[in-house]
């Protein structure tokens, strides 16, 4: 997910908690005219981390749990 560090850092996201987002690519999936897949990912990868960050916060600032973008 190459676009996904530019989209965190523009949330102001700690670039540590990059690895936590994996990601499940199908192909076939999302086809469209124009190449906005890796963008999509890349922009759900980032709420769901900043999610997971925010849940761990909440339960005492335990470990950001992995995340998991699935085509």
């Amino acid at each position: 997910m190459t676009d996904l560090a530019s989209v965190w850092s523009a949330l102001g996201g700690d670039p540590a908690l990059l690895p936590r987002v994996s990601a499940v690519e199908r192909p076939g999936v999302l086809d469209a005219r124009l190449p906005v897949r890796e963008l999509a990912r890349s922009c759900v990868g980032a709420c769901a981390l900043a999610a997971a960050e925010l849940g761990a916060r909440r339960a005492g600032g335990g470990e950001v749990p992995a995340v998991r973008v699935d085509d």
